[in-house]
């Protein structure tokens, strides 16, 4: 029983992987063919005109990956530190308005970024903010926020509560109830938020 299961896992595995990778490999063969058209399967011939023409012609992709990364890293960063508190509050706090503040903290999700960035831009020109990095992370932290406070909202509502009041009995602070019991319980949510908020991030051009 136990080999049976030890091989439907790896069986499983297998197929999440390959399902995974599947997309990827038609990008790794346009990335190297010459004269690639349907019906073909096969590229006739193989070359290193694309990596040459990205990474050698072009003397500004470095910086442009480098200023990418910086983005939704700082984007990751910023969200976290808004998103904690906010999902903190949300979940355990009962006030008027609570459901008013959430569909503006969700609504992001649902309108249209055109509504927004028109007059973000509008107002960006008019602060010097344009075309510099700080404008962008500015502009990103609009559509990003909603991935982070719900991933952590979800870690908080599995939280017990009582956990807490026992660290808080026995003479614990905010900070260290926080560190040593909040932190590592929604930190796994942390992390998937983090990773949604990364990925959109990277893939906002408009």
């Amino acid at each position: 029983m136990k080999k049976q299961s030890k091989g439907t896992y790896y069986i499983t595995i297998g197929i999440l992987l390959l399902a995974f990778l599947l997309p990827f490999i038609p990008l790794v063969i346009n990335s190297f063919a010459y004269d690639f058209r349907w019906p073909r399967f096969i590229p006739s011939n193989a070359t290193w005109r694309a990596f040459k023409y990205v990474f050698y012609e072009n003397p500004n992709t470095y910086e442009a990956i480098l200023n990418t990364l910086i983005i939704a890293i700082s984007v990751v960063v910023i969200d976290i530190i808004i998103a904690v508190p906010a999902a903190f509050s949300l979940v355990r706090y009962v006030f008027k308005g609570k459901f008013i503040i959430k569909a503006a903290l969700f609504a992001p999700i649902i309108i249209p970024p055109f509504t927004a960035i028109m007059g973000m831009y509008v107002v960006f020109i008019k602060l010097g903010l344009t075309e510099s990095i700080y404008g962008v992370i500015l502009a990103h932290i609009l559509p990003t926020p909603p991935y982070m406070l719900k991933a952590l909202m979800v870690s908080y509502e599995t939280l017990d509560t009582a956990l807490e009041q026992q660290a808080m009995v026995l003479g614990a602070g905010p900070i260290s109830r926080f560190i040593y019991i909040s932190l590592p319980h929604i930190l796994p949510g942390m992390v998937a938020g983090a990773s949604l908020t990364f990925l959109i991030s990277i893939s906002q051009y408009f």
